[in-house]
């Protein structure tokens, strides 16, 4: 007997292949299956955990040609490989903890997606590069778009973010800055990036000279430390430290 489906209703399963590892990278099968040691050429298929240890780094590129760069104390799964018809993917990782950057080839078809899922956030592109920080002992999401454009869902609302913005989610909520009074916010800068105000909370206006913050350059000197946050205690333009904080996810 011959079943015939419909056209369209295939769903394809494809693999994952690991084109570099350094330290110890683990794979996790399906039940029933034993872990195995991630190396050059190791594929992982949908529905198999991929876990990176302390000093652990690698790649992973996808059947499209999509490349996953996996950070240290990284912990994720393939949720969905899959290729519903010649120009459709269909591509979904959940990220349990640590750090994501996915470099996507570009979607050509309405039905392909390429998502990334950490602490009830998804983010989904439509080519682009990001990257996505989870922690889940504080519920923090990061994402920050590299090149492209990148929509994170969270609680039903939706953010986009262009190349060089990025966003912060605390359990799943929307952590918008603060901008200056009067200023434009732009979209989606996060609130550590340390060339958004000097503080890096948007309070300082750094489209303007440092004479027209609040206070000149003494006020100035009197808030910035070392660490970019601090008070310097200081009012004189020898003492002045723009020491930014850095974004490390």
């Amino acid at each position: 007997m011959i079943l015939l489906l419909p056209a369209g209703t295939l769903r394809a399963s494809t693999n994952a292949v690991f084109t570099s590892v350094t330290g110890k990278v683990e794979i996790k099968g399906h039940k029933g299956h034993p872990s195995r040691r991630a190396h050059p050429d190791s594929t992982v298929s949908e529905g198999e955990r991929v876990v990176a240890g302390p000093d652990a780094q690698a790649t992973l590129k996808t059947f499209d040609g999509s490349e996953i760069q996996v950070s240290p104390n990284t912990d994720f799964s393939l949720e969905k490989l899959e290729q519903p018809g010649p120009q459709d993917k269909i591509i979904q990782f959940k990220l349990v903890v640590g750090k994501l950057f996915a470099s996507v080839k570009k979607l050509v078809s309405s039905k392909s997606s390429f998502e990334i899922e950490a602490g009830g956030v998804v983010c989904g592109v439509r080519g682009t590069e990001y990257s996505v920080f989870y922690d889940p002992s504080t519920g923090k999401v990061d994402v920050l778009v590299t090149e492209g454009t990148v929509w994170s869902t969270a609680q039903g609302l939706t953010h986009e973010f262009h190349g060089g913005q990025g966003g912060t989610f605390l359990n799943g909520n929307w952590t918008p800055h603060q901008p200056p009074a009067g200023g434009n916010p732009g979209l989606g800068f996060i609130r550590s990036n340390p060339f958004y105000g000097f503080n890096g909370t948007g309070q300082d206006d750094f489209n303007n000279p440092l004479t027209d913050l609040p206070g000149g350059i003494k006020g100035v000197t009197g808030q910035i430390g070392s660490n970019g946050v601090a008070g310097l205690g200081a009012h004189s333009l020898l003492n002045l430290q723009l020491g930014f904080p850095q974004y490390l996810p």
